[in-house]
């Protein structure tokens, strides 16, 4: 499958990009800018805006509930309504799109193929452990 899918005819490398400018529309780069930190790790809206570098309260709400990409994790008994908030991409296929391809796109212009398949083979078990909080 991976052979497939980071091959350089594969219409799986531009799917995730040409998906969201058309969902997006002019302010698609602020959105790939959040969902980039998001699938990096960065889940805190304080951690996602220090990686982008400006206030996207704005930007998350629609993420959330107008493109339904998001969610919001908070542990149950949490009394805040703010604090630990945990934002997650909610769609696999971006969730895999972001970390791997968006990510190592530079890679994959010089038709660097192998070492993006390398990549993927050696960090993709890590993601999932991650992604189900083990």
């Amino acid at each position: 499958m991976l052979n497939q899918i980071v091959k350089a005819d594969s219409i799986f490398l531009g799917e995730g990009k040409a998906i969201l400018i058309e969902e997006f529309g002019k302010d698609y780069g602020v959105y790939f800018s959040i969902l980039s930190a998001i699938a990096r790790g960065k889940t805190s809206r304080s951690e996602i805006e220090n990686a982008v570098g400006w206030e996207i309260g704005g930007y998350l709400t629609k993420l959330e509930n107008e493109y339904e990409i998001i969610s919001k994790k908070q542990p149950l008994f949490e009394k805040s309504s703010t604090k630990n908030v945990r934002y997650t991409i909610e769609d696999n296929f971006f969730t895999f799109w972001f970390r791997f391809i968006y990510k190592y796109s530079y890679m994959l212009e010089i038709e660097n193929y192998e070492s993006v398949k390398s990549i993927i083979n050696r960090d993709y078990n890590c993601v999932l452990l991650t992604d189900l909080g083990t």
